[in-house]
């Protein structure tokens, strides 16, 4: 037997591992390869996949439209469609929107403009059917109407039958004029809205004065005292001023008025020298016993005692003794006047005032609203309270209790952003009205900082207490 030398063996074994190192690089080789294939089988089948959901989704909401009622399909297209120019892009989707779309005039009913392109007006007078129509007439920077603008208009007139809401905005003297020279004597048989605005101090036309109107609702003016012509019917007014105007004008409107139920009286700006806008008026001026809602809103100016004068000056000589509710509301008053802030609310006599509510918005920090004031000069049937002072200090004033003879009869009494509130002023408020022999009935707190639920309940431990933070 031959017997293999050491050499030998080492070269065997050397051998060995060189072919176990090559078949495993092979092994690893194949497998890599392997890898790479499925990967890309891996990503071309969820490209498969990807494509294949996209399709069934679109052939699903195919379906699902195919199935979709036409009044439904027109609400959605509705919800969607806030401009004209989005209400035309939808029509152009697919046949079946054009359809649908063109099916409803309420679709294409958009407010117009006479500044509008004309083929943009045509398209919503022609496709808006027989449905109410709001117009906006204005001519942009133009002293007055362009040819377009002009054309425009008189189209919107040919449907005069059909027009709900009108509004002049920017008007100025030369506007004013042209209309009054080419259009004196229109009839609007279904108009409902009016509105008229005026630049500051520019000479009114009153171009509307030979219109037919016979079921005019609601007026607003701005910068002018509209003609007792408009007050017929109308039963809720808006008058807008933001430099002087003459009293006896508005005094003739108002009390010419006598279906009109809710008024709103704005004053931005009002400097003017009281003598001039109240020379030779003697009291009472007028008197409206329709009107039961009343709102105030005034922008202070810098001198508020001639802004007070101002306005105690038209609570003289204009009356509204039936007034039940009063809102005001004092915007971003430049320093502080408690006066104002406290008393406009009872600048007119309102002897039923029974829901009151006071705004003072914008407020510069540290201003205060004398809630004492208000309670002192409320009629005793006032029965709604509402503060929204914001950063506004309130406090009641006890000191001055002896100047009140009536308690009012409050049964809600509610906070609304009153920031600077604490739990020591409502427990002061509620020892104030029990002098009178009063439990407020209900106590509404909202968004106030600094007043928890807990400090409501205790302050008013017998009444109903809504608090949100």
């Amino acid at each position: 037997m031959i017997v293999p030398s050491i050499l030998s063996l080492d070269n065997i074994q050397t051998r060995h591992v060189l072919e176990t190192f090559v078949n495993a690089r092979r092994v690893q080789e194949q497998s890599t390869g392997l890898l790479s294939t499925l990967r890309v089988l891996t990503q071309s089948l969820e490209f498969n996949v990807k494509t294949f959901e996209e399709i069934v989704s679109r052939k699903a909401l195919r379906v699902g439209l195919d199935r979709l009622p036409d009044e439904i399909l027109l609400l959605i297209l509705g919800h969607a469609s806030t401009t004209f120019s989005k209400a035309l892009k939808l029509s152009h989707v697919c046949s079946r929107f054009r359809s649908v779309a063109l099916s409803s005039p309420r679709f294409w009913n958009y407010v117009v403009d006479t500044n509008m392109s004309d083929q943009r007006l045509t398209a919503i007078l022609a496709r808006s059917g027989s449905l109410p129509l709001t117009v906006n007439v204005s001519t942009r920077w133009g002293k007055v109407f362009s040819e377009t603008q002009r054309s425009n208009f008189e189209k919107v007139l040919t449907e005069s039958g059909r027009i709900r809401e009108l509004n002049f905005t920017d008007m100025d003297t030369g506007l004013s004029q042209q209309i009054l020279n080419s259009y004196s004597s229109l009839q609007l048989p279904t108009l409902l809205n009016l509105s008229v605005e005026y630049r500051r101090r520019y000479p009114v036309s009153h171009f509307y004065d030979s219109w037919t109107l016979p079921n005019l609702k609601q007026l607003k003016a701005t910068n002018f005292s509209p003609r007792p012509t408009l007050a017929t019917n109308i039963t809720c007014c808006s008058l807008k001023y933001m430099s002087h105007f003459d009293i006896h004008d508005m005094a003739h409107f108002l009390e010419s008025a006598s279906s009109l139920q809710d008024l709103t009286l704005e004053f931005f700006g009002i400097r003017d020298s009281i003598a001039n806008n109240f020379s030779g008026v003697r009291s009472p001026l007028a008197t409206n016993t329709s009107i039961v809602s009343l709102n105030i809103q005034v922008l202070p100016e810098a001198s508020f005692s001639a802004q007070t004068a101002f306005l105690t000056h038209i609570g003289d000589y204009i009356r509204f003794p039936n007034v039940t509710n009063v809102s005001t509301r004092i915007i971003n008053p430049m320093h502080t006047n408690e006066e104002l802030e406290s008393t406009l609310p009872f600048v007119f006599d309102v002897p039923l005032l029974k829901n009151l509510a006071i705004d003072v918005t914008q407020c510069r920090i540290g201003s205060k609203l004398s809630l004492g004031t208000v309670l002192r000069r409320a009629p005793q049937c006032l029965t709604t309270l509402s503060l929204k002072t914001m950063d506004t200090f309130l406090r009641l004033d006890p000191e001055n209790d002896d100047q009140r003879s009536v308690h009012p009869q409050l049964r809600t009494l509610r906070f609304i952003e009153c920031n600077t509130l604490d739990q020591d002023f409502l427990e002061a408020v509620r020892a104030d009205s029990l002098k009178g022999n009063i439990e407020i009935e209900r106590v509404e707190v909202y968004d106030c900082r600094g007043i928890l639920e807990q400090n409501l309940r205790d302050a008013f431990p017998n009444s109903n207490v809504f608090w949100t933070p």
